[in-house]
């Protein structure tokens, strides 16, 4: 017997639409990032986390897409 499928919750949700990014080049920015996942579905925000002294690259990110689908799209796709 197949149990009920499990609500998600709106932490689930966003948490399903938001992949980490490593490997970044040092010289990638926000933009950059947004304008190469874009293609994969609407990207709602991307981050490029910056060393807080230096404020370079500490090279990885993340990109949060509008839906779920989309961020499944990249992982199937990859590596990017």
């Amino acid at each position: 017997m197949l149990s009920p499928p499990t609500s998600i919750n709106f932490t689930n949700f966003i948490q399903l639409r938001k992949l980490f990014i490593g490997g970044l080049n040092m010289d990638t920015n926000k933009e950059q990032l947004r304008e190469y996942f874009t293609q994969f579905g609407p990207v709602v925000d991307t981050v490029v986390m910056k060393d807080n002294a230096t404020q370079r690259s500490r090279g990885f990110g993340f990109v949060t897409f509008a839906w779920i689908a989309s961020a499944v799209m990249v992982i199937r796709n990859g590596p990017h």
